[in-house]
């Protein structure tokens, strides 16, 4: 009697030569060679957007230094916004005033995020120069001279704003409790997240690791094509999506994870849906996820880890990266020795970010039949009668990472 077919889930985050074997009849032993890249996908990719670990590693012309004149005057956009009485929703170029040369500049990294390198990172804030909720407001004016459409990052597409401080909650909540990688200190496997541009603004950074991974997905997918085109095959097919959400509200549903439109090629992937996370377990009716599936992860991690570069963010920075050409990750990291603190204190090094998904319309990419719907939802509006309310979260409530304090 044949035996069993026996799956081992795969991990969220895959160990250094990992091997997941299924047997069974329905699943083969080995993945046939395929020639060529999938139907409507280029062989190779040429842009300024392909680039590896030993080319970008050698320069650092991706950190735009600001000046003193160009803080100084950041600064006093936020006064005058503030000075405004506008709600920090309708915060756009216009109300956020900035001098030609620096505005041209901050335009000039959306140029790049689409059409250059594919990432920038802007230096010289002092975030100990403000509160927590003007790093929000100073973020978003930033961010409108960059890319001024923002998206919604949660599932009842109401939030834009969003802040990540995992080692101020974990004295509060039980690591067995949390969901996400984002909400822990431990690594985070190579993936996207949604919509056009990720941003983020570093309010302070851990005491020890915790360092950002970025590798072009372009160079990934142009030696996928070369070495596994199998894999290519397999992302384009369609994915079945756990949500671990309410299944009546929030379905699975399938899409591929790999997209080609106008010939750039997007990447639109995370384990997470596949492999769930801790306490997350994959919902069993859901089709298995195949060996073929978990070669494909596995292959995006492994290749993206061998081209990547590692920003060695600082306090004050702020990364913007095109979400549809780089995957990134994260290293593991410290919490603060001083996990009880009731005052801020600026030594602490207890790692906070802000996180934007931003689109700039003028430079925006076609998106895919099967991404147009995705990213309606996310850019387009959220209201039954057509309009969009923001939520933008400037102060976090303390000790608990998915409950926030709304402004306004």
């Amino acid at each position: 009697m044949a035996a069993a077919a026996v799956l081992a889930q795969p991990s969220y985050y895959p160990a250094a030569n990992e091997r997941i074997r299924i047997d069974g009849p329905d699943h083969e032993p080995y993945f046939p060679r395929v020639d060529g890249v999938p139907a409507g996908f280029p062989r190779q990719l040429h842009s300024p957007l392909v680039w590896d670990a030993k080319e970008m590693g050698s320069k650092n012309d991706w950190i735009i230094h600001l000046t003193d004149e160009d803080t100084m005057a950041l600064e006093l956009a936020l006064r005058t916004f503030q000075k405004s009485g506008l709600h920090v929703s309708q915060i756009s170029k216009e109300n956020f005033p900035l001098p030609e040369e620096l505005a041209t500049l901050l335009d000039d990294v959306s140029e790049q995020c689409y059409s250059g390198r594919g990432f920038c990172v802007l230096r010289g804030l002092d975030p100990r120069r403000f509160t927590e909720e003007e790093h929000g407001v100073l973020y978003g004016g930033i961010s409108a001279h960059v890319a001024p459409e923002r998206g919604f990052q949660d599932f009842e597409k109401e939030q834009v704003l969003c802040s990540s401080s995992p080692s101020r909650s974990l004295p509060y909540v039980k690591k067995e409790t949390i969901v996400s990688p984002g909400f822990t200190d431990g690594a985070m496997a190579f993936h996207t997240d949604l919509g056009d541009i990720l941003s983020l603004y570093i309010v302070d950074v851990s005491a020890q690791g915790g360092r950002s991974l970025i590798a072009s997905s372009w160079k990934v997918y142009n030696d996928l094509a070369l070495e596994k085109p199998e894999v290519l095959h397999t992302l384009a097919e369609n994915w079945t999506f756990d949500t671990f959400r309410d299944k009546d509200k929030y379905p699975p549903f399938t899409r591929p994870l790999l997209h080609c439109a106008d010939g750039k090629v997007i990447f639109q992937c995370s384990r997470r849906p596949f492999t769930g996370f801790r306490p997350l377990k994959r919902d069993p009716s859901l089709p298995p996820i195949t060996r073929r599936q978990i070669d494909a992860l596995d292959s995006i991690h492994y290749y993206a880890a061998r081209n990547a570069i590692t920003l060695d963010i600082q306090r004050g920075d702020v990364i913007y990266m095109n979400n549809m050409s780089i995957l990134h990750g994260r290293e593991s990291y410290e919490k603060p020795a001083n996990e009880n603190q009731t005052a801020p204190d600026t030594s602490a090094q207890d790692r906070h970010l802000l996180k934007f998904f931003l689109r700039d319309p003028k430079r925006a990419w076609k998106m895919p039949p099967a991404l147009e719907k995705l990213w309606h939802s996310i850019y387009g509006p959220n209201r039954p009668d057509g309009s969009r309310e923001e939520v933008w979260v400037l102060v976090k409530e303390k000790g608990v990472p998915d409950r926030w304090q709304v402004n306004g």
